[in-house]
């Protein structure tokens, strides 16, 4: 075991722990994978952070003034609430005998720890395909169609279908989400991988452009400060391009806002009836419509513009708030057939997304 004895400024740490801690499994057997491995390099004056859960990996670092290098691996969420809780603008951190110590000027705490060639190693992606993307918005708009339960695993992960450009779908099977997004460079090479929901959305909060590596077994994501690494999800993603509707004969165009306050509002009553919602979609304005055996019943008038013949659908409004809550356009079109025979289809840019509809 090398000792380690550095300085770092304490509100970056907090802020990379937070990040790494994200990746720390507490409920393992293996009690070292709700460590993170703090290695300290003086060539490069910085402090690396592993953690990992053996499916996921974040690894980080922050600028220090490093006295000694060395490396051990310490309780993450003990060390976060410890750095977090210190008085001073910096954090005094060494490796003794009896364990790591943690101090500003007032306070020092000693921290159990375990040896660093104990902590599992992290393999790095080796990549069939990489590229460079803003990941954040393409997330954002179809993450929340993915499964919560894992009864089919292969739904609780975002397929990525590299053919030149990179499209992203996530589906639970009653709702669907699909954008298609360039990358910096067009990609020559083709691609499908699922990548785990859990590690998207640590994706999600990476800021700016992210260097993506895909491979048959594992992603990986990174930004100048974080890197992430993830396995993908053994399995064929399920056919989606025929859910889609090509051509609806009806649409809805209103207030995004609007519908989406009018939505929040009916699910007070469909909470209690399946989360049904039903729509009333007349030349000039949508009744929304709500009612349960328990509470009662809601109507609301959302104005707007209807193309073709009136029509009724029943779709669940959890599923219609989550679409429009992930968008950002003033107005959104809704694309029906007759009487909710086929999916509702919402298109934003080049995002796709379907709703199944409900029995009325």
């Amino acid at each position: 075991m090398k000792l380690m004895k550095l300085t770092v400024d304490r509100e970056l740490l907090v802020e990379r722990l937070g990040v790494c801690r994200r990746a720390i499994s507490n409920k393992s057997t293996l009690p070292i994978l709700a460590n993170v491995l703090l290695k300290a390099d003086k060539k490069s004056k910085r402090l690396y952070l592993t953690s990992t859960d053996l499916d996921l990996s974040i690894m980080s670092s922050v600028a220090a003034e490093i006295e000694d290098g060395g490396s051990i691996s310490v309780s993450g969420s003990m060390l976060h609430e410890i750095v977090k809780s210190l008085p001073g603008e910096k954090a005094h951190i060494a490796l003794a005998e009896r364990g790591l110590t943690v101090a500003d000027k007032s306070v020092m705490y000693e921290v159990l720890t375990l040896p660093a060639d104990e902590f599992p190693g992290v393999d790095v992606c080796k990549p069939s395909i990489t590229f460079d993307l803003e990941l954040q918005g393409v997330l954002s708009r179809t993450l929340y169609a993915a499964a919560k339960k894992e009864a089919n695993p292969i739904l609780t992960g975002a397929l990525f279908q590299v053919n030149g450009n990179v499209g992203v779908c996530c589906t639970d099977t009653h709702r669907l989400a699909w954008e298609q997004v360039k990358p910096e460079a067009e990609q020559k090479e083709k691609i499908d991988v699922i990548i785990p929901v859990r590690a998207l959305k640590e994706v999600k909060r990476l800021e700016g452009a992210v260097n993506v590596k895909l491979s048959g077994n594992q992603a990986s994501f990174a930004n100048e400060e974080v890197t992430i690494v993830t396995r993908v999800i053994d399995g064929q993603f399920p056919g989606f391009s025929k859910v889609i509707p090509q051509k609806p004969e009806r649409s809805f165009t209103c207030n995004r806002e609007a519908l989406l306050g009018a939505i929040k509002r009916a699910l007070i009553i469909a909470k209690h009836n399946a989360d049904k919602v039903v729509l009333h979609c007349q030349r000039k304005r949508a009744v929304i419509k709500a009612e349960s055996m328990e509470d009662g019943r809601v109507i609301e008038a959302c104005p707007g513009q209807l193309e073709g013949k009136p029509l009724t659908v029943g779709m669940n409004g959890y599923y219609l708030h989550d679409t429009l809550a992930s968008l950002s356009d003033e107005m959104v079109v809704l694309q029906m057939e007759e009487d909710g025979k086929v999916p509702v289809k919402i298109e934003s840019g080049a995002l796709v997304a379907v709703i199944m509809p409900m029995a009325l």
